[in-house]
């Protein structure tokens, strides 16, 4: 988990000029409002609960597409995992069921042997059952 918010981190520096200072009270405002989380998927990161928490899902989607296609080796499962999850939850307000099969399948492809492809169609088939 610590390695998506270093990734997310680096994205946030590379698109703006956000001091290193600045990323770190980022993370930490990240942690405060991903407490206030009160859904069942225990697998998202702070990120992806604050971005559901406060209804700006971009937040959080567009730097785990970067992170996907700028360290897909090493980042590219979890990215597609968490970006599966946001658009799942049931508590998303901004729930896109379409969008979630969109990334459900896309890590399924990209991903078909890894553990968060396992964790992902066991999640998928309880919330479409």
């Amino acid at each position: 988990m610590k390695s998506i918010l270093i990734i997310l981190s680096l994205c946030l520096l590379s698109t703006s000029s956000i001091a290193e200072s600045e990323v770190k009270k980022q993370i930490s405002k990240w942690e405060e409002d991903a407490a206030l989380y009160k859904g069942e998927l225990k697998d998202l990161t702070s990120p992806s609960k604050r971005a559901i928490v406060t209804g700006n899902l971009d937040f959080a989607v567009k730097p785990y597409l970067q992170a996907y296609k700028m360290a897909k080796e090493q980042m590219g499962e979890e990215s597609l995992y968490q970006i599966f999850l946001i658009y799942t939850d049931k508590t998303n307000e901004k729930r896109d069921p379409i969008k979630a099969e969109e990334y459900f399948q896309l890590l399924k492809k990209e991903f078909p042997d890894s553990k968060r492809a396992e964790d992902a169609a066991k999640i998928h088939a309880k919330y479409n059952s």
